[in-house]
């Protein structure tokens, strides 16, 4: 039987096929086309998003919290610092001001806030970083604060007896105390000039010495207003 005979073989590119060229390893401008087209929409997306909020503190829920600490924000990235500031409050409402460590954190400095109450901070929908992205959220948190210094213990005791004239009065406190403020915070009956510091072994301990020996056989009453603060201010 007669053989039919084979064609030629190409050693070349086929004019049929849409390759970008002879060789191996070659792909289709077609796929090429297609990738390039999905990466871009990827792209305008993440330069579009929202400013996001990275960090609080005080934490969501905190307890605690130093009645002098301040509120920091720390965001993704450079905001628009005007769109923050109208958007951000304390409540209840409290005296302070805004600041900013770094382009991208907020920082709210107060007067004392006031110890044992819940506080919540406020961030409204609208502010938007340096390129003008916006964030349509409204974020909020609360804390609660540390409760007021406790009196813990006095030397001499209440009710003492015999008790050495040239003593000092120590007071000792649940926390740290700012001794200055104890100056105009206590006073003797009967009268006695006196001088204040804290103890240098123990910041919560407060040091009143007379500045003269007290009479023997006296009773003194001490007593010490709310003039007298933590470190803290309260």
């Amino acid at each position: 039987p007669a053989r039919r005979q084979a064609g030629p073989r190409h050693e070349g590119p086929r004019p049929d096929l849409p390759w970008a060229g002879a060789g191996v390893g070659r792909r289709p401008l077609v796929g090429l086309g297609l990738i390039g087209l999905l990466l871009v929409p990827l792209l305008q997306g993440a330069c579009d998003s929202p400013p996001q909020i990275l960090e609080i503190t005080p934490g969501r829920g905190a307890r605690d919290v130093a009645t002098n600490a301040p509120i920091r924000i720390r965001f993704d990235r450079a905001l628009d610092r005007e769109s923050v500031a109208a958007r951000f409050s304390l409540r209840p409402r409290v005296t302070g001001a805004i600041s900013w460590e770094a382009s991208n954190t907020l920082v709210f400095q107060h007067d004392t806030l006031k110890p044992s109450t819940p506080y919540t901070v406020v961030l409204g929908s609208g502010y938007r970083d340096a390129a003008g992205n916006v964030n349509g959220f409204n974020h909020s948190w609360s804390f609660q604060t540390e409760p007021p210094p406790d009196l813990r213990a006095t030397s001499p005791g209440q009710g003492e007896s015999q008790v050495d004239p040239a003593t000092y009065l120590g007071l000792t406190f649940s926390r740290e105390m700012a001794a200055e403020s104890f100056r105009g915070a206590v006073t003797f009956s009967p009268l006695v000039p006196f001088s204040v510091r804290s103890d240098p072994a123990d910041a919560r301990r407060v040091l009143i010495a007379p500045r003269s020996l007290l009479s023997p056989s006296t009773t003194y009453d001490v007593a010490i207003s709310s003039d007298a603060t933590d470190a803290d201010g309260n």
